[in-house]
This record gives C-alpha cells, structure tokens and sequence, in this order.
C-alpha cells in the first residue's frame, strides 16, 4: 500500500525508470536516476538534519532543487523552498519560524546569506554535491522506512499580506489524497509534458511536481525570464511538446 510520496516516487521509478522526470535548460534526468540521486544526497544531509526538522533551501528553481527536495524526505525530514531575493527581516523571520541550524544555500546567494547574520550553518550545494560524488556512500534506508503518513513534505509560507506570512505545515497524507484526486481529475498520463511557472514556495508548483511524481509524466520547468519574452517562450512549449 502507497501511503507515503516516497512509496509512489518509488513505483513510478520502477515503472518509468528511464523516462523523463524533471528537465531545466541546463539538465534533464530520468526517475532512476532522480531516485538515486535523491538517495544518495539523503546520506548527506542526515549529518546535518534530525529527523522530522526542516530542510531550507536557498537555491534556484532546477532540477537540483527538485532532487534536494526528495532528499530531505529521504533523510526523514522535510523541506522549505527559501527565496533568496525576499527582504532580510523575512528570510530571518522564515528561518526562524522553521527553527532552522542549518541552511542549503545555491553559491550565487554566499554573500546575500552569510550578510543576515544569522547563526545558521551553511551548506553550500557544490560542496554538498562534491562530498556526495568523491564519499560514495551506499545508502541507508532507515530513517525513510520510519517514516508515516502524518510526518510532513514540505512547508510553504503565506505571502503576508495581512501581517507577518505564517508557515503552513503539509504530510505526506495531504499531498497523497489531494495529487490522487488531481490526477485523476483533470487525467494527467505519463505520456504529459508538463510546464512548471509557478515558483517553488508557491503552492500552485505542488500540482506540477508531485502530479509528475504519482502518474510518471515529465515536467518542465520555465525559466522566469521567458514570461518576458513571449516568444522565447512559446518556441520553449513547443520544442519540449508541452
């Protein structure tokens, strides 16, 4: 029985292992690999991460985050997109809403985040991905088979338009009844090409990759600037048959 994301990340990795999961400009990745690279990213950030806390990622919207993000619920926690361009006084409030020690941080943001003064460990992600590549350690599978359907995925927070923006917590039962209805709903197939535009802290992005992750269709994902550019944009949804 699925009752968990990994259980239908892990299905779908079997079933379609050599087709097309997430793509960038810069990179695209079949489900075999995805899972393994998740997996073994895990490893790592089991050192610096308990059980059930929050993974923040200061990183760009890539393929990499992607991986990030199931990473962080392979390591028995769950993640918080983290957008780098936000005013300090809200990243700080974020982070300390999430009662986070540690930060994944994109090395483009080094001198945005190390200027906020927080007391957080950094882990930038180049050298997260060269301790991974260079250690090679065989994955340990058990911290993610403790894991429950109310631990929870991931948090977004509000915009704040009426005050200070709240963190809004959801497990992994939320996300399995809600994408199994969606799914269904609006007949997503494995044979979809889907456009990612929503930004990962928004909620609308959830519908994109984790309706991917539960039916095996490969998702796109757009870069901002070509909503700029509508014909960069629409040559985009042609050549990746969206």
């Amino acid at each position: 029985m699925k009752y968990t994301v990994l259980d239908y990340l892990e299905a779908t990795s079997e079933k379609y292992a050599d087709k097309t999961a997430f793509a960038d400009v810069q990179e695209s990745v079949n489900w075999k690999d995805f899972v393994k690279d998740a997996k073994a990213i895990s490893s790592f950030l089991e050192k610096y991460f308990d059980p059930r806390t929050a993974v923040p990622l200061v990183t760009e919207k890539s393929v990499l985050t992607l991986k990030l993000f199931f990473a962080a619920l392979y390591a028995g926690c769950f993640y918080s997109f983290v957008d780098a361009t936000f005013p300090d006084e809200r990243l700080l409030s974020m982070i300390s809403t999430l009662k986070a020690k540690t930060l994944v941080v994109d090395r483009k943001f080094q001198k945005k985040i190390e200027g906020l003064g927080s007391d957080c460990k950094i882990i930038y992600t180049d050298d997260l991905l060269k301790e991974v590549k260079e250690a090679n350690v065989p994955y340990d599978p058990a911290r993610r088979n403790q894991i429950v359907d109310v631990d929870p995925v991931y948090a977004n927070f509000t915009s704040g338009t009426t005050g200070m923006p709240k963190a809004v917590l959801v497990n992994h039962r939320n996300v399995v009844d809600f994408i199994s209805c969606f799914a269904e709903v609006f007949d997503i197939q494995s044979s979809e090409n889907l456009a990612n535009q929503a930004p990962f802290d928004f909620d609308v992005s959830v519908k994109d990759i984790f309706t991917a992750v539960f039916t095996g269709a490969a998702v796109h994902l757009v870069p901002k600037a070509f909503f700029s550019f509508p014909t960069k944009l629409l040559d985009y949804l042609e050549e990746r048959e969206i």
